[in-house]
C-alpha cells in the first residue's frame, strides 16, 4: 500500500489542482451528468447514500469527506476520475442523506471503518484507492492500520497521523489551542450553536475575518449552501 500525506494542503487547494474546468452552477446546484446516486443498505443494516461515477469493474476510487461536508465535496473529482475509475463518494453515517443511528458508540472509528469495507464489498470489491479529508482522513488512517489489504493506495488531506497528533495534543500548547473547537463541538448545545442564523458561523469560516475574501469562489459557496440544509 502506498501512502501520500498532504498535511499542509487544504481541500480547496486539492480541488483546484485536480479540477479540469470550473464548475458553473449559475448559483444553483447542477450535478455532472455522469453521476448516479444510490441508497445502499449494508449487511449490518446501516444505510448510506452514495454518489458514484464511472463503471463497475474499473479500479475503485473512494472518497471520504470531512466535517461539516457531504459527498458533494468531491463532485469535481467524481466527474474527472470517473472517466477511468469506478468512483464512490458516500455521505458518511450521520451526514446529509445517509442514515443517522442514535448513540455515540455508532460513530466510533470501528463502525465508520466497517462502513467503508461494507461499501466496497457491496459493489464487489475487496480493495480500493482511498482519498480522505479531515475527519474522513482520521478514519482512513485507522483503516490503513487495521485493514491494510483493503487499500492499494491512501491519500490523506489535512488529517495528521493519529500518533503524532495525539502527542501534539498532549504536549504542544499551540496544537492544544488550535484544537479547542473540538471540545466546543462536544458540548450539549453544539448543534444549535452551529445552526444558528442559517449556519452563519460555518459560512463565515469560508472568508477572511477582516477582508471577507475567500479561497472559494461564489459558485462553490452557493453549492455548500444547498447541502448544509440537508
Amino acid at each position: 500500500m502506498q501512502i501520500q500525506a498532504l498535511h499542509g494542503c487544504t481541500t480547496v487547494a486539492w480541488c483546484g489542482y485536480l479540477r479540469r474546468k470550473p464548475v458553473d452552477l449559475d448559483h444553483q446546484h447542477k450535478e455532472p451528468c455522469m453521476l448516479q446516486h444510490h441508497d445502499v443498505i449494508l449487511s449490518d443494516g446501516q444505510r448510506l447514500h452514495v454518489a458514484s461515477s464511472g463503471k463497475v469493474g474499473r479500479p475503485l476510487l473512494m472518497f471520504a469527506h470531512g466535517f461539516p461536508e457531504c459527498w458533494a465535496a468531491w463532485q469535481t473529482q467524481l466527474a474527472a476520475f470517473g472517466q477511468d475509475h469506478f468512483c464512490l463518494a458516500p455521505d458518511l453515517r450521520g451526514y446529509n442523506l445517509s442514515g443517522k443511528p442514535e448513540g455515540i458508540a455508532a460513530y466510533r472509528v470501528q463502525p465508520l471503518m466497517d462502513d467503508f469495507l461494507g461499501l466496497m464489498r457491496h459493489f464487489g470489491y475487496e480493495q480500493c484507492v482511498l482519498v480522505a479529508h479531515d475527519w474522513g482522513g482520521a478514519v482512513a488512517w485507522s483503516l490503513a492500520a487495521r485493514e491494510p489489504r483493503s487499500l492499494s493506495k491512501l491519500v490523506i488531506i489535512n488529517s495528521p497521523h493519529p500518533i503524532p497528533f495525539a502527542r501534539a495534543l498532549a504536549h504542544n500548547p499551540k496544537q492544544q489551542a488550535a484544537s479547542q473547537y473540538m471540545l466546543r463541538f462536544r458540548e450539549a448545545d453544539a448543534a444549535e450553536f452551529l445552526l444558528q442564523d442559517d449556519c452563519a458561523r460555518l459560512l463565515a469560516l469560508f472568508r477572511h475575518p477582516i477582508t471577507g475574501k475567500s479561497a472559494l469562489d461564489e459558485t462553490e459557496i452557493a453549492l455548500y449552501c444547498v447541502f448544509r440544509r440537508t
